[in-house]
């Protein structure tokens, strides 16, 4: 009798995991229903960073702190297409050099700022355009970094379905992560993404996943580009339906080493990442 009992529990457990239910959380060109809007808030702070410097007539330390804050709007247009309005983007950096603050560098505005973008998917490929008017170099260089990450060959959530439970692992540079604006290189490195559970968020059916991310690459691709490392967690809530990052939160370590003629420079900082996103549909 035990050895039956025993023998259906198995059976039991079997099916369960053979028929869990799974979710896509990403396909390519998918871009939800007509009409859904939303905004998107992302904040990043550092407030830690710190450099050694060597090879100057003294020893010198450099602190400081790095925040920016960025809110798009999202609208679906068409069953293949949507439009993108960067309304907010502030950046600000204070520095101080053996603890004397240093003048700041001059902000440059985002390009794209007030200006509508469509992105469409056609021929298995995402391609862009102004809404109004065409765009500039500036603006076409920028459109073209987050068009190249979007045409990457991976997704961080891959293009399968998954279910709670689930472990995978992704070649960062496949999935277009780092990649520098103008340039091709991306940071290299993997992925390792943990499905947790399926909760609700803001009335949206989420994927709770659990990414830890390890990667290296260069902040340039001139010779004196420093190098840098980041890794770090981040809990992500996925809408399962919208397959749309509702909320991100984690910090990433990142590392900073360079090496300019006989000056050295090593250090660096951990960055917070508080990304939030509201739906209308």
């Amino acid at each position: 009798m035990l050895k039956s009992l025993i023998a259906c529990t198995l059976a039991a457990a079997t099916l369960t995991t053979s028929y869990a239910e799974q979710y896509l959380l990403d396909k390519k060109g998918f871009v939800g229903p007509v009409g859904t809007r939303l905004k998107s808030t992302v904040e990043t702070e550092m407030n830690d960073l710190k450099l050694d410097i060597l090879g100057l007539p003294e020893p010198t330390v450099m602190m400081g702190l790095e925040k920016s804050s960025e809110q798009t709007f999202v609208e679906v247009t068409s069953p293949n297409s949507y439009r993108t309005t960067i309304a907010i983007d502030k950046k600000v950096s204070e520095s101080r050099m053996n603890g004397k603050l240093m003048p700041a560098d001059p902000k440059k505005a985002n390009p794209l700022l007030s200006t509508p973008v469509i992105y469409s998917f056609a021929n298995k490929e995402w391609s862009a355009k102004g809404e109004k008017a065409n765009l500039t170099p500036e603006q076409l260089k920028k459109v073209n970094h987050e068009l190249a990450k979007m045409n990457s060959e991976e997704s961080l959530y891959t293009y399968k379905p998954k279910k709670v439970g689930d472990k995978w692992e992704v070649d960062l540079a496949k999935t277009g992560f780092g990649l520098l604006e103008g340039e091709e290189a991306p940071f290299a490195g993997k992925a390792k993404v943990s499905f947790l559970n399926v909760e609700m968020l803001k009335g949206h059916k989420c994927a709770k996943l659990e990414v830890v991310l390890k990667a290296q690459g260069r902040t340039g691709m001139d010779d004196n580009a420093p190098d840098m490392t980041m890794q770090g967690t981040v809990i992500v809530f996925r809408s399962i339906e919208l397959m749309v990052d509702m909320e991100a939160t984690g910090s990433l370590r990142m590392g900073i080493k360079a090496n300019n003629g006989p000056i050295t420079l090593t250090g660096g900082g951990t960055m917070s990442i508080n990304e939030r996103v509201t739906i209308n549909k």
